[in-house]
C-alpha cells in the first residue's frame, strides 16, 4: 500500500489487509517538514518485517456415510462432513480402501474457504467405475490448510452380498420361520429331531364305540375327532416344513 499521512501521530491502524500466508511484510516510517524551501523528507526507516504464519490445523466434524450399510444394488452411499480452518482451507481428498487395506477410489478438491461442506456419493465402484464385492470398506477424509496443515478422519461402509439383508448393523443371511416370518439364521441345537410335531391330541380317536343306546352317539364322536385330526394333519403336511 502506498504511504498515508498520519500528522503528528506515533502509530495508525489499517484494516482490510489482504495478507497472505508464508509472506513477509514490512511497515515503512517516513517524517516531514515544511522548510523555507518547502517540505523536507527523512529517509525511508522501514520494520524488520512480519511473517504470516498459521500455527492451527484444520479439523473436521460429523463425519458419516448414509446409509452406512447397502444390500446389493441398493445404490448409493453419501459421505458427508464439515470441514473448519481458522484461516483459509486449500484441499480436500477422499479415498476409499478394500477390506486389504488397497486404496480403490479417490477424490480430491480444491478448495479456498473457512468452512466447507462436504457431501460425496459413492456407488460401491472403484477408480474405473468397476463394481467392487462385498465387504466393509474404509473412507477416509483429509483436509488440508494453506500452511500445510492437515486433519484426518474416516468412517466404514459396508456393502452386503447377494442374498444378504441387513441384521443388527451388519449384513448377514435371513431364513424362513414356522410361522412364515423372515429372520436371521440361527444354529440349530445339536441333535434336534426335524419331524413334524405330532398333536397331542391325537389320542382322542383312539377308543372304539361301544355297543348299545349310546352307541350312535359315540360314533358320531368318533367321526368328527377324525375329522379334527385328519384336518391338523393336512395344516402340518402343507407347512413351510413339507418337503
Amino acid at each position: 500500500m502506498p504511504l498515508g499521512h498520519v500528522g503528528p501521530g506515533t502509530s495508525m491502524t489499517v484494516d482490510g489487509l489482504n495478507l497472505h500466508l508464508g509472506r513477509t511484510y514490512v511497515s515503512t516510517v517516513r517524517a516531514w517538514i515544511d522548510g523555507d524551501k518547502g517540505k523536507q523528507y527523512s529517509r525511508p526507516t522501514s520494520s524488520d518485517g512480519v511473517k504470516i504464519v498459521d500455527l492451527s490445523p484444520p479439523w473436521i466434524e460429523n463425519l458419516r456415510a448414509t446409509p452406512a450399510v447397502v444390500l446389493q444394488g441398493g445404490g448409493d452411499s453419501v459421505i458427508e462432513a464439515t470441514l473448519y480452518d481458522t484461516t483459509r482451507l486449500a484441499r480436500v481428498n477422499v479415498q476409499v480402501s478394500a477390506p486389504d487395506g488397497a486404496i480403490v477410489a479417490k477424490w480430491q478438491r480444491a478448495l479456498a474457504v473457512r468452512v466447507h461442506e462436504l457431501a460425496r456419493p459413492w456407488p460401491g465402484v472403484d477408480a474405473k467405475g468397476d463394481p467392487l464385492p462385498a465387504g466393509t470398506y474404509k473412507v477416509t477424509v483429509v483436509a488440508r490448510d494453506g500452511a500445510g496443515h492437515e486433519a484426518t478422519a474416516s468412517v466404514q461402509i459396508t456393502r452386503c452380498a447377494a442374498g444378504e439383508v441387513i441384521v443388527n448393523g451388519g449384513c448377514g443371511t435371513a431364513s424362513v420361520q414356522p410361522d412364515g416370518v423372515t429372520g436371521p439364521d440361527v444354529d440349530s441345537d445339536a441333535g434336534a429331531s426335524s419331524t413334524v410335531p405330532r398333536e397331542p391330541d391325537d389320542d382322542c380317536c383312539s377308543a372304539s364305540p361301544t355297543s348299545g343306546p349310546g352307541h350312535l352317539t359315540g360314533l358320531l364322536a368318533l367321526l368328527a375327532c377324525v375329522l379334527v385330526v385328519f384336518k391338523r394333519r393336512s395344516h402340518w403336511a402343507t407347512g413351510p416344513n413339507a418337503l
